[in-house]
């Protein structure tokens, strides 16, 4: 995300009703980040701001699908940061600066803080597991599950499959390597079913992060990935730090027992309010794999200056060994 400057920073926020003197950033920024986030003094609400290539109809009318759809989750007692109607019933402002269009929309502060890993226990991961299962039955009402259809100045375009995504991240990748092992996940997942039991739009970024804990719930946070993907890539999302942490992303496996500790309290607390099926479980380790080599992606230019976590990283996806399901 670029750095937003002073005059689209002001301008956007006196069109969301904030005191621009007292604006101050409390995430996002990053160059691998989607946008950053605002508060105004002790507002009760928060202003994030993004930005895209002005013109670019596509990617506005993206946006605007996954506000929707963070929406119902809210409206249907899923616990998540949605965008908020303005006075004229508006869900987001716009400024456009040369060749980009900025963007920022408003959503409730939460009091909370993220749980620190020294703090994760059972209860934290049963209460995630039920938090991404109760998305996964809400979901199932939506009317967009496979794929949408966006109207583009040069017609209908899909957007929102796997396919898109994948799409996305094979371009972006320069290892040709990685390439290579990026087109067998795609063969392998071109042979899964898609069925409306396991696959529809969903968060498709649920991981420690970006949640919260306000003192009584779990809150999820982002929803600006959202995409039509199968359920079961949630749950591997989900197991992504745990698997940073004990291995299994991006070196092999060193706590196995902690592993398996993660997946049985959260699948306890993600059956509570939705159930998948046992093959969907089954297929952990293939999941695991396509976001270990998605976030091979992302990191690539932060591997640049780091050859022995690249090396290691790459290893992992040359040569995937199982996590989920290892031997006896």
């Amino acid at each position: 995300m670029k750095p937003v400057p002073p005059r689209v920073l002001s301008h956007l926020a006196k069109k969301c009703g904030l005191d621009t003197e007292q604006l101050r950033k409390i995430a996002g920024g990053h160059e691998y980040s989607d946008g950053v986030i605002f508060r105004a003094g002790d507002s009760p609400l928060l202003m994030k701001i993004m930005v895209m290539h002005y013109g670019d109809e596509l990617a506005l009318a993206k946006l605007v699908e996954r506000f929707k759809f963070a929406r119902l989750m809210g409206a249907n007692g899923v616990n998540i940061v949605y965008p908020l109607a303005q006075d004229d019933g508006s869900l987001y402002r716009t400024f456009i600066d040369g060749t980009d269009l900025y963007l920022a929309y408003l959503m409730d502060y939460i009091p909370g803080a993220t749980i620190l890993q020294s703090n994760w226990r059972d209860r934290f991961f049963i209460e995630w597991g039920r938090l991404v299962g109760k998305m996964h039955a809400v979901t199932q009402t939506y009317p967009i599950w496979q794929h949408a259809m966006v109207q583009t100045p040069h017609g209908k375009k899909k957007v929102f499959g796997w396919q898109e995504e994948w799409d996305f991240f094979y371009e972006w990748c320069r290892d040709e390597e990685v390439r290579n092992a990026w087109r067998r996940i795609k063969d392998r997942l071109l042979q899964l079913p898609i069925e409306r039991s396991s696959y529809g739009f969903i968060h498709n970024d649920p991981h420690a992060e970006n949640l919260l804990y306000d003192g009584k719930h779990l809150v999820l946070l982002d929803f600006d990935v959202a995409n039509c993907h199968w359920f079961v890539t949630d749950i591997a999302i989900a197991m992504q730090m745990t698997l940073f942490q004990m291995g299994g992303m991006e070196k092999p496996v060193q706590n196995q027992r902690a592993v398996q500790s993660f997946l049985s309290a959260f699948r306890k607390g993600y059956e509570e309010e939705n159930l998948l099926d046992e093959f969907w479980w089954q297929q952990l380790d293939l999941f695991i794999h396509y976001r270990r080599t998605l976030l091979f992606c992302v990191m690539q230019e932060w591997m640049e200056s780091n050859p022995t976590a690249r090396n290691s990283w790459k290893r992992m996806i040359l040569n995937p060994p199982p996590v989920v399901n290892l031997p006896r």
